[in-house]
């Protein structure tokens, strides 16, 4: 990685990664951030968001469990909007193991 030969720490490097989505999975993420501890680096997860009349507008109003077309309240990213079910319920364990593998010093 070049920021490391530039002599910058693996504490110094970060990679943000947005969760949440549509169209994502849990395993995506996860996998994402195990690539990013791998190449030495600081995973930081971000919650999607949707914002109306961007290009994601349609695929989130599809892929969410709530009116985000009616409601902005909904389009708050605590919420994680577009994702449900298993993938939803497993927010935390992502958020876990990307604070897991910072604190691990094995990357």
């Amino acid at each position: 990685m070049n920021l490391k030969h530039a002599g910058f720490s693996t504490s110094q490097i970060g990679a943000y990664m947005l969760m949440g989505l549509p169209g994502q999975s849990y395993s995506q993420v996860e996998d994402t951030i195990k690539c990013v501890a791998e190449i030495g680096a600081r995973p930081y997860l971000s919650e999607y968001s949707p914002i109306p009349h961007t290009s994601m507008w349609e695929d989130a109003i599809n892929a969410s469990r709530f009116d985000i077309a009616s409601e902005p309240l909904f389009h708050n990213n605590t919420l994680v909007p577009c994702w449900d079910g298993d993938d939803l319920s497993k927010v935390s364990t992502l958020k876990k193991l990307a604070l897991d593998v910072m604190s691990s010093g094995t990357h």
